[in-house]
């Protein structure tokens, strides 16, 4: 995953990658493109020189599976798209120019510090009716797809509903974290307390249930912690 992308139509800034780090777009085309085989952790869209053109992108943006949750900061020169972006894209901010380099530099460092403060692994992002929850990772013991929504099993007897999450989105950001046990259910590694291979069930730590091992999955599972 790579840090920021940036779309504007001013081409004060050269296009392309930089430090592989950064990327810079002055088309919506070559955007899409590249935001369809990349995951970045935030992304700035630049609105006074093709206003429509970065609306369009960011809409292209949220209907991505792998970016529904990426922050978005747009710069415009009025707030003639605020609502639309608040209430239609669910951006992070909205700043009003003229913005110098200092003020950008200073944006981009406030929120990764902000929205990955230590690892990025071990924080977790759910939109949840328009509001996105951060969570951190270590108190998720498994989650569960049931009805187009994903239950996420927390400590304590938590559970949070979250519309709409994919659980190959999750392995795909936290597949070091989480492993599938079942076409439903991914455990957190962390809790694994014990394997029940004559019913294929697993045993977590906090949880008085025992989840299932779909029969796909036994073999990984098994040698995932064969050393038990």
């Amino acid at each position: 995953m790579k840090e920021v992308f940036i779309f504007s139509g001013e081409r004060q800034l050269e296009a392309g990658s930089h430090r592989h780090s950064l990327y810079i777009a002055h088309d919506v085309e070559t955007a899409k493109e590249i935001l369809c085989h990349q995951k970045y952790c935030l992304i700035l869209i630049d609105l006074v020189a093709q206003p429509e053109k970065g609306m369009e992108l960011a809409r292209f943006i949220r209907g991505l599976p792998g970016h529904y949750l990426t922050p978005i900061v747009f710069l415009a020169e009025n707030f003639q798209y605020e609502r639309q972006a608040f209430h239609e894209i669910h951006c992070y901010d909205y700043l009003i120019k003229p913005i110098c380099k200092e003020d950008i530099i200073q944006i981009i460092y406030l929120y990764l510090t902000r929205l990955f403060p230590e690892k990025k692994g071990e924080i977790m992002r759910f939109r949840i009716h328009g509001a996105t929850y951060l969570v951190n990772i270590k108190d998720i013991i498994y989650m569960e797809t049931m009805n187009r929504s994903v239950f996420v099993h927390m400590t304590a007897g938590k559970i949070i509903e979250v519309p709409y999450l994919k659980l190959q989105d999750c392995v795909k950001e936290h597949g070091d974290t989480f492993i599938q046990c079942h076409r439903s259910i991914l455990v957190n590694r962390d809790y694994v307390r014990g394997i029940d291979g004559l019913r294929r069930r697993l045993e977590l730590a906090g949880c008085p249930d025992r989840v299932e091992i779909g029969r796909t999955f036994e073999q990984k599972i098994r040698q995932e912690f064969e050393a038990w």
